[in-house]
C-alpha cells in the first residue's frame, strides 16, 4: 500500500504511480492523497502511533518473560492475540470484543494513554516530527 501525493489525472500521475508501486511492491493498492494527509500517515499513523504502540508491546513481553513464562509461549501468545485482536478492533472480522475483553481494553486505556495522546495527529506535532526525522 502506498499514496502518490503528486501529480494530476494524467500521464504524469499514471508514470509517478508506476514507479510508486516499483517502489514499494508487493503494495497492492495506491491511493491519491494531500501531502497535508499524507504527513498524518507518515510519519503520524505509522511511525509514530503504530512504533510507539509496538515498542510497548515488546516491552510487555520482555516483562512477562522476565518474570519467568517461557518465551515462545510468550511470543505465541502475543502473535495470536495480536492478529485476532488488530482484526477485530479494525473490523476486519464479523466478531466483537467479549464483555470482558472490553473492560479490560477500557482499563487499559487509561492507564497506557494519556489524554492527549492524539495530538501527534495536529500540525504543529507533524512538522516537529517530520524535522526530528529528517533532521532539518
Amino acid at each position: 500500500m502506498f499514496a502518490v501525493t503528486w501529480g494530476d489525472d494524467g500521464e504524469v500521475a499514471r508514470q509517478v504511480e508506476e514507479v510508486a508501486a516499483a517502489m514499494f511492491a508487493p503494495g497492492a493498492c495506491s491511493y491519491r492523497v494531500t501531502v497535508e494527509q499524507m504527513t498524518m500517515l507518515e510519519p503520524a499513523l505509522s511511525k509514530t502511533l503504530t512504533n510507539g504502540c509496538i515498542s510497548l508491546i515488546k516491552e510487555g513481553l520482555e516483562r512477562v518473560v522476565a518474570k519467568g513464562v517461557p518465551a515462545e509461549a510468550a511470543n505465541d501468545f502475543l502473535m495470536g492475540g495480536l492478529q485476532i485482536g488488530i482484526a477485530t478492533l479494525v473490523e476486519k472480522l464479523d466478531w466483537k470484543l467479549s464483555a470482558g475483553a472490553q473492560t479490560a481494553l477500557r482499563k487499559a486505556y487509561k492507564a497506557l494513554f494519556r489524554d492527549y495522546w492524539s495530538r501527534i495527529f495536529e500540525p504543529e506535532f507533524i512538522m516537529e516530527s517530520v524535522r526530528d526525522i529528517t533532521g532539518g
